[in-house]
């Protein structure tokens, strides 16, 4: 399958990446494949999805200029993400960023603000809501619009996911609901204090990919633009250290009955797409 763009991964991007915790790759996705993943999100979004979810907070009470749109697991019904998420080069990049012999597909999830969309996404680390335990875990956060600032680019922590801290899961929709556990530390209140963190973004064309680490700390704001879409299609990929580890405040949704704690995840619901 040729569904990446011709491009390679330079040393300099493997370092930058490693210390960073997040690194920006353009015009990695082709058009037509741009075109694919719009078709196919459009698909997933449908209110009968059962992985469908509209995040907004005040969703179904005071109608919201634009809707915070999400679903998860896409590419279980769709033939054409299931070849995109376990064949494309995006795996090869995948394994080159994580330093491993072997990548399993985690799952994969989209994000769509409509224009006018005022919800915020919270900072946080993905780390805190996945059933998980290892350091090789990232995102390929593929943006499918022309994204800035003003429609909701995600915004980064720069090299927080060597900070050594454990956070609170958080809540992309309101208070925060989700179970607390008493141990972990609750994310400091970034935006209260923006000029205490060496925060980076990117204004992205459809193709461009954010690529992080599963601990770097993010978020983005609403979408501020009367008439642009800001949709990203989401794929996380982990590597040989990781391991199943349910804790309680982790998504129900990315437990699975048949994984064993402390032991890999490879299996039918995260498939072992690149061997050793």
């Amino acid at each position: 399958m040729k569904a990446i763009t011709e491009c390679e991964i330079s040393r300099a991007q493997i370092d930058d990446f490693e210390r960073d915790g997040v690194i920006c790759l353009r015009g990695v996705v082709s058009e037509g494949d741009v075109a694919m993943l719009r078709d196919e999100i459009k698909k997933s979004l449908e209110p009968n999805n059962p992985r469908f979810r509209n995040v907004t907070a005040n969703a179904g009470n005071d109608a919201p200029v634009g809707n915070f749109l999400s679903s998860v697991l896409l590419w279980r019904d769709s033939p054409l993400l299931k070849n995109f998420t376990h064949n494309s080069n995006l795996l090869a990049f995948a394994g080159k960023l994580l330093r491993s012999t072997k990548v399993n597909l985690f799952f994969d999830q989209t994000f769509v603000k409509e224009p006018g969309a005022k919800e915020p996404t919270p900072w946080h680390t993905d780390y805190s809501h996945w059933p998980l335990i290892g350091e090789q875990i990232l995102t390929f956060w593929i943006a499918l619009d022309h994204i800035t600032p003003e429609s909701s680019t995600v915004e980064f922590v720069r090299g927080s996911h060597k900070w050594e801290r454990k956070f609170q899961p958080e809540s992309f929709s309101g208070p925060n609901k989700l179970i607390i556990d008493p141990t972990l530390e609750k994310v400091p209140d970034i935006e209260a204090e923006r000029e205490k963190y060496d925060i980076v973004f990117w204004t992205l064309d459809p193709g461009d990919i954010l690529v992080f680490n599963g601990r770097t700390l993010h978020g983005s704001q609403g979408n501020r633009t009367p008439n642009l879409m800001r949709r990203g299609y989401v794929i996380r990929y982990t590597g040989d250290d990781v391991v199943y580890d349910p804790r309680p405040t982790t998504t129900p949704a990315l437990r699975q009955e048949d994984l064993v704690a402390g032991k890999p995840i490879d299996s039918v619901h995260y498939p072992t797409v690149v061997h050793s």
